[in-house]
């Protein structure tokens, strides 16, 4: 599970394959390749998408084991990029991990609302692997395409019915906790699954809730804001004129380190695509000094809540000096 997560977490691009039969020759197994045509029957270059995924990306399956029953079924990575063969494009995918089966149909039961929230927005839906349901006011249902990209949004929804859908493990003999167990060792892994799907598997209202109230505190020093742009929660100038790329993260005291790990992937993965002076991660509780210096040893900034509005601590290869209200 921790290295499902972290693939989806730093992958540049994360895609969707939406998969509705298989053949008997391996290179149609899922998680083998993704497959299409060159171009359409009436000669356009219909299948242009298929050169965008590069290596490193990751794919989440979804596959019609039978007519109208999908299921999200397994994760992979990118490989090779596209290749053209024999009037087909395929890409070689690797590190297949398959998956308790999600049917999709309670995923989007569960999730229809949020999903059309974010196509009405309008933002960031090229290639959405979903799209509204004729004659509904809030359901979805999947888009008539073979493969499309996957938002942040969508993929922090995945994450939490992977994580919510996995079996519990048995403890063995031993091991659970105690004076006698030696500890629990899933303690961690716990406290990450909790997080996951209470505070990213959903966009809370606290989210919304911490995203204003910096805000309203940078305002009072005449910061330049632009909020939620290309997935980026917020974009502002520091006082020295270089810019700010910070990514919000609601929390409580049990789990803020899990918060600070989700950000930096999420972080990475947009500096990657546009470049930045500084990257802040926004979290809703004091951090420990050990969870500070998890940040700043990475080169990340941490912004939390003090009396009268927040307190931005930088690591000293990024400016030393912390700012505060």
């Amino acid at each position: 599970m921790k290295a499902l997560a972290a693939r989806l977490q730093l992958a540049k691009n994360i895609w969707v394959e939406h998969k509705n039969h298989e053949e008997g020759s391996k290179i149609y197994q899922t998680g083998k390749n993704l497959l299409s045509p060159t171009q359409s029957r009436d000669g356009r270059d219909y299948y242009s998408f298929m050169h965008a995924p590069v290596r490193g990306d990751a794919v989440i399956h979804i596959k019609e084991l039978k007519p109208k029953h999908r299921f999200i079924f397994g994760v992979s990575s990118i490989n090779t990029p596209a290749v053209k063969n024999r009037g087909r494009y395929r890409i070689e995918l690797t590190d297949f991990i398959q998956i308790e089966k999600i049917p999709l149909e309670e995923f989007l039961s569960r999730h229809g609302k949020s999903i059309r929230a974010e196509i009405e927005s309008g933002k960031n839906i090229e290639l959405y692997p979903f799209r509204r349901k004729k004659d509904s006011t809030d359901e979805v249902t999947p888009a008539q395409k073979y493969l499309t990209r996957a938002t942040p949004h969508l993929v922090e929804l995945f994450m939490g019915a992977i994580v919510r859908r996995q079996p519990k493990r048995k403890r063995k003999a031993g091991s659970a906790t105690g004076k006698d167990g030696g500890g629990n060792t899933s303690a961690p892994t716990q406290g990450l699954k909790h997080y996951l799907v209470n505070f990213e598997a959903k966009v809370s209202p606290r989210h919304h809730e911490l995203q204003d109230r910096f805000e309203k505190w940078l305002e009072k020093s005449n910061a330049d804001l632009r909020r939620n742009i290309n997935f980026v929660d917020l974009r502002f100038k520091r006082g020295d004129s270089r810019s700010v790329f910070a990514e919000i993260k609601p929390c409580d005291a049990a789990n803020v380190r899990y918060a600070i790990r989700t950000a930096i992937g999420q972080l990475l993965d947009y500096a990657h695509k546009e470049s930045t002076d500084h990257l802040l991660i926004v979290v809703e509780v004091e951090p420990s000094l050990s969870d500070r210096d998890l940040a700043h040893r990475n080169n990340f900034g941490i912004a939390f809540p003090v009396r009268g509005g927040f307190e931005i601590a930088w690591p000293d290869t990024r400016g030393g000096a912390s700012d505060s209200a």
